[in-house]
């Protein structure tokens, strides 16, 4: 009998691939090989007593021994065009492992091996090359730096643990074969900016550790719009304190309707990233004087902390910008050029408030956080009583209903939300109203054409502000794990999260009233860049939320 060992790498359900298999090689006798933990699950299920799961962080092209020692006459390794260049160090493992046992099955079709290693050649040259020369690059401009930085430092008063400090984080820079895999390879200007950045704060020697009567704060928040939600809070518990901290908050321009009119906010620096990964949108033409100005005035203040939660090299860098006394950030797997920062590792089971308050209180700053919260202007509020009104929804109760979310793996499917406003529409009397972003205007369609007769509306075009102001008079919100979710947790409205590939632990709406639902799958959270069937959320069924939303709308 034939034995055959499967590769299925990076999705959650192999069971097409397998029923592809015995087709092709009956009475064989299967074995898989998996990085997705739901994917070893469902062969286990399914009746496979050879299945070996192995974590995508761990995959080098060095074979698993106890793979090496099995004797199989052919390997069979799944592989899609439009995601090869994950799962191209498979196709490698399975050439260096089993030489010509091997096939590739690309997008369901099996192919010969020279079509294979021509799209390897040609991710090589795309992806692999570019990051390993600019990591190669990175790691090459720490060490010209690091002498020198040591002998001034030194001079200027850094002592011998700080010295060991650094030492270890050149150590750990070097050996990750992690920090191979930048985030992102076509700009590599921005990890070499980082890395001048960590060692001139090196140079110039420390600050004096005590607190002065005003406490000067440095937030780095170059990410996403639901996590600086999250931070709203904390911002509140720090003016609480005595004395109140001076925060200046460094934000992305899609970020600045959340914060423009917070209170809580001393100074708000609004940076037009050049990192792709959290960037929307088109950089506006003066984006590069922009920022060569932020980094000027920021070069320019001193702070007592200065704390960036991870993300990225163009936020590292103007972490380690500034003088500040005592720095922080969260650890990044494939980012390890740091100074003399407190780098914590984060805690799968913490919400983002929290995560943010440990983070602070590694660079001196205890604080705990206060509900989230959202300050809107008058023109937002005004902008949304017209919309409103003109739809005839003043003085009616509607159901927010998010239908898109920023990455297409988080949505839930349309037909079960027009379900959910079906059932909200018949048993409460809830007017549909459709929340969607930029580019999600299919999806509005959809969602209509079947909701029309139930008075469904629907808003896509208005401002950020005026939609966080129209959440706001909402009777209740579902929608995907999103900014529009966090929003109307921080507005006290009776919420409903659906998570798919996202960490629901971490974040969780923080609110009043609020509720969130995952199938839980054995591969969530996942980085959702290569998954092309998130079950997590297409399988998540409308009963299931229905009995979710009917909880929280219980008086």
């Amino acid at each position: 009998m034939k034995r055959v060992l499967a590769i299925f790498p990076l999705l959650p359900d192999p069971s097409a691939f397998l029923a592809e298999l015995r087709r092709r090689f009956p009475h064989a006798e299967f074995g898989l090989y998996t990085a997705n933990a739901e994917a070893a699950e469902r062969a286990r299920q399914a009746g496979l007593t050879d299945v070996h799961l192995q974590p995508a962080s761990a995959v080098s092209l060095s074979a698993p021994r106890h793979l090496r020692k099995k004797n199989y006459d052919a390997v069979v390794v799944a592989a899609t065009r439009s995601h090869f260049r994950f799962t191209q160090q498979y196709v490698l493992q399975a050439m260096f492992w089993f030489g010509v046992k091997r096939f590739v099955v690309l997008d369901g079709e099996l192919v010969p091996m020279w079509r294979t290693a021509s799209l390897i050649v040609w991710s090589l040259i795309r992806y692999q090359i570019p990051s390993v020369a600019m990591a190669s690059l990175t790691h090459l401009w720490w060490l010209l730096q690091v002498g020198f930085a040591i002998q001034r430092g030194m001079k200027r008063g850094r002592t011998p643990e700080q010295v060991r400090t650094l030492w270890a984080r050149t150590r750990r820079l070097l050996s990750n074969p992690q920090a191979y895999l930048i985030v992102n390879p076509a700009r590599p200007l921005l990890p070499l900016d980082a890395v001048t950045q960590v060692m001139r704060d090196f140079a110039r020697g420390p600050l004096a550790s005590e607190w002065k009567e005003s406490r000067h704060l440095l937030l780095i928040r170059l990410d996403h719009l639901g996590d600086l939600i999250a931070t709203t809070g904390v911002l509140t518990a720090l003016k609480k304190q005595d004395p109140p901290w001076r925060v200046t908050l460094v934000v992305g321009p899609w970020s600045k309707a959340v914060v423009e009119n917070d209170e809580n906010v001393d100074t708000l620096l609004v940076y037009p990233t050049a990192d792709p990964t959290f960037r929307r949108g088109k950089v506006p033409s003066t984006a590069a004087v922009e920022r060569l100005r932020i980094r000027r005035f920021l070069a320019h203040q001193t702070f007592d902390a200065a704390v960036e939660p991870a993300s990225g090299a163009e936020a590292t860098s103007l972490l380690y910008l500034p003088p500040a006394r005592k720095r922080a950030t969260m650890q990044f797997d494939r980012w390890f050029a740091h100074g003399l920062a407190e780098v914590i590792d984060p805690d799968p089971d913490e919400q983002e408030p929290d995560r943010l308050a440990r983070l602070l209180a590694a660079a001196g700053v205890d604080v705990t956080p206060e509900p989230t919260h959202l300050a809107l202007s008058k023109d937002a509020k005004d902008e949304a009583t017209r919309l409103l009104n003109d739809h005839g929804l003043t003085k009616r109760r509607f159901l927010a209903i998010h239908l898109g979310a920023g990455w297409p793996g988080r949505r839930w499917p349309v037909e079960r939300f027009v379900d959910v406003a079906r059932r909200a529409h018949d048993q409460y009397d809830l007017i549909p109203v459709a929340l969607a972003g930029p580019g999600e205007q299919s999806l509005v369609d959809a969602f209509l054409r079947d909701t029309r007769d139930l008075g469904a509306v629907a808003f896509v075009k208005p401002q950020l502000p005026a939609i966080f102001a129209i959440i706001a008079r909402a009777h209740a919100f579902v929608g995907n794990d999103s900014a529009f979710m966090h929003a109307a947790a921080a507005f006290n409205v009776p919420t409903l999260g659906l998570f798919g590939p996202t960490d629901v632990r971490r974040f969780y709406p923080t609110g009043g009233k609020v509720a969130a639902t995952t199938l839980g799958l054995a591969c969530s959270p996942c980085p959702q860049s290569y998954c092309t069937d998130p079950r997590c959320i297409k399988e998540l069924d409308a009963d299931r939320v229905w009995r979710e939303l009917t909880d929280l709308l219980k008086p």
